[in-house]
């Protein structure tokens, strides 16, 4: 793990971030779950960093994750854990939020960056993304989100990890939708 890019707090980062270290320099945040990483997410990631200097990924805390039951499948620890690992992201925090609203005040990012699963307010499941794009041009900053193919944690532990006869996988599915 590369704790030098993990902060306990989104007012120490904010801190970190305001430092003459970082003076003027172009803020991209993306937030999720980032359970079980997996190509796109690695891909959204590196897409996500172009769009400026400093990519800062927030992760929801356990609590607030709504996936489904053994969700998530990695806790909050194992998760910073892996995303520490990958070059294209700069810094980490935990929301202990149930939306990043708080973290998107406080940070006022440059770039807010989503998926392609959010690209669309029907899309959106969590019914936030409205919300989160006015905020983000209130402090400033601009809501892009991705066009990359689409991938789901989700749909993977629910189709492929989880030992699930047919007509279960059908239930969830009904569930689902």
């Amino acid at each position: 793990m590369n704790s030098n890019k993990i902060f306990n707090s989104v007012d120490i980062l904010k801190k970190h971030l305001q430092s003459s270290k970082h003076k003027n320099k172009t803020i991209v945040h993306c937030h999720g779950v980032f359970d079980i990483i997996h190509t796109g997410h690695i891909e959204y990631f590196k897409k996500a960093r172009k769009y400026g200097d400093l990519l800062v990924v927030t992760i929801t805390s356990d609590k607030f994750v709504k996936k489904g039951k053994d969700r998530p499948y990695y806790n909050t620890k194992e998760r910073l854990n892996v995303l520490s690992a990958l070059s294209s992201v700069d810094y980490l925090c935990v929301s202990d939020e149930e939306t990043p609203k708080k973290i998107i005040k406080i940070l006022r990012p440059n770039f807010y960056i989503k998926g392609k699963d959010y690209s669309s307010p029907q899309m959106d499941v969590t019914g936030n993304i409205i919300k989160e794009k006015k905020l983000v041009e209130e402090c400033g900053g601009k809501l892009i989100t991705l066009s990359e193919k689409l991938y789901s944690s989700s749909s993977y532990f629910n189709d492929k990890i989880r030992d699930l006869n047919r007509s279960q996988k059908k239930y969830l599915k009904v569930l689902k939708n």
